[in-house]
């Protein structure tokens, strides 16, 4: 499968993870984010891959993970370039797992669980995504199964433009950077 979003952010903390409802990081959890300024993807008590490039700069930037289950292997891009690769054997199985964007757990990326910055949209495919992000790229890897615009964020609610029914909730942490707008 495969992560995308679009995002600008001078601080660390979570794009994308899929843990459990509770308050620890968990064994098998995954989680796509930022720590040291550099892309990460971690599968809780397997390990870490870490992207080359670094991506806390205050500019914006395409990101994306591919993780192919059979060959074990995770391949992170930023801004069209591979950035990093890694082999990462997920063996766990989480019971009943929750999808959170922007946020992992209260000890999960430790000092900066929540995403501090702009997360302009996140997508997940269910299929390996080529390095180079287009704008329609939609037409060269198909429809994704969940894409969250998070700029059209309404009140409470952020829709699944996939049409696949996946929206989501917004909680918003608060923001350690000097600005006042909420963390998403």
């Amino acid at each position: 499968y495969s992560i995308t979003a679009r995002i600008r952010t001078r601080s660390d903390g979570t794009i994308l993870s899929r843990t459990s409802p509770g308050d620890s990081w968990i064994k098998g959890g995954r989680t796509l984010f930022i720590r040291g300024g550099r892309l990460c993807f971690d599968i809780g008590w397997v390990g870490a891959v870490t992207s080359r490039a670094v991506v806390n700069d205050g500019k914006w930037h395409d990101v994306a993970m591919s993780w192919n289950s059979k060959l074990q292997k995770v391949t992170l891009t930023v801004d069209g370039t591979e950035s990093g690769t890694g082999t990462l054997a997920d063996t766990f199985n989480v019971s009943k797992p929750v999808v959170r964007i922007g946020f992992t757990n209260p000890d999960f990326p430790r000092g900066s669980s929540f995403f501090d910055g702009d997360l302009q949209d996140v997508r997940f495919y269910q299929q390996k995504f080529p390095l180079e992000r287009n704008k329609d790229d939609s037409a060269t890897v198909g429809k994704p199964l969940a894409e969250w615009t998070l700029t059209e964020a309404s009140g409470e609610l952020v829709k699944d433009a996939s049409g696949n029914g996946h929206d989501g909730l917004v909680q918003r942490g608060t923001s350690n950077s000097s600005s006042t707008q909420e963390s998403l």
